[in-house]
């Protein structure tokens, strides 16, 4: 048996990943035999520890800016709830005092202050204002956890993608070779 000339017929593979990085190691030589899952190379997995690191930094300063927001709503309600109770006090004791200046039982001051029921109306519709600005910051729902919120969800994808990426540094065989 002869052959024309010297070369033998093997299966070659195409490799690439996802990621654009650095080679820092090459796991295999030529001619070598790998099996499937072998590593053939390593890209340098620092930009994509960094990103990682980043977004996992991320999801944090997310979460607490989230029960910030919940903190502050719920403190809102408070004065909301606070202010109405001051109106209603006002109220009370403002048609108290026409009633005494009404019947003469007690002498007219020089300067009665007819605004007061008005300015805690105020006050209570400023801090209801306030409170619904703060829900809406809180996607409508002040109360719901916060991994439901939108923002806390795009930092869990952010730091899930670059995760994935670190895991592309390290290139694989994905089918034996000979």
């Amino acid at each position: 048996m002869s052959t024309d000339n010297a070369y033998v017929q093997a299966d070659m593979v195409g490799l690439s990943t996802d990621v654009a990085g650095i080679v820092t190691q090459v796991l295999v030589h030529d001619n070598q035999k790998v099996a499937k899952g072998d590593i053939l190379f390593k890209l340098d997995p620092l930009q994509f520890q960094l990103a990682l690191d980043r977004a996992e930094a991320q999801i944090g300063n997310t979460r607490n800016d989230l029960v910030a927001l919940q903190a502050s709503y719920r403190n809102m309600q408070a004065q909301v709830e606070q202010a109405q109770k001051d109106v209603d006090f006002n109220m009370v004791n403002f048609k108290r005092q026409e009633q005494l200046l009404a019947n003469s039982f007690t002498p007219r001051p020089p300067s009665m202050p007819p605004a007061t029921p008005c300015k805690g109306r105020s006050k209570a519709r400023l801090a209801a204002t306030t409170a619904d600005g703060i829900a809406a910051n809180l996607n409508g729902d002040p109360d719901a956890p916060i991994e439901n919120h939108p923002r806390y969800k795009d930092a869990v994808a952010t730091r899930d993608e670059a995760a994935r990426q670190l895991a592309h540094t390290i290139v694989r065989a994905p089918s034996p070779a000979s």
